[in-house]
């Protein structure tokens, strides 16, 4: 609907900001393990991110138009914690 009033589609940012750096590395690499299909009981061919969209019902052309941001935030170090 937004591309039609727009005449463009817009990119959504998602910035998460983590404590722990080798969870970052963890999460950015979970995303592009591939993904399983619980139904069928077989894997699904999508990675798990796009395994989230597809579920979601989000079109697949928005899928590349989505993008998240994993930034480290020393809450520990900054605050004593």
């Amino acid at each position: 609907m937004l591309e039609r009033y727009l005449g463009f589609g817009p990119m959504i940012t998602l910035q998460v900001y983590m404590s722990d750096a080798d969870r970052i590395i963890s999460l950015r690499t979970k995303e592009m393990e591939q993904g399983y299909d619980y139904e069928k009981q077989e894997k699904s061919g999508l990675t798990k991110r796009d395994s989230f969209f597809q579920n979601m019902k989000i079109p697949r052309q928005n899928w590349d138009d989505i993008h998240v941001d994993y930034i480290h935030y020393p809450l520990r170090e900054k605050y004593n914690l």
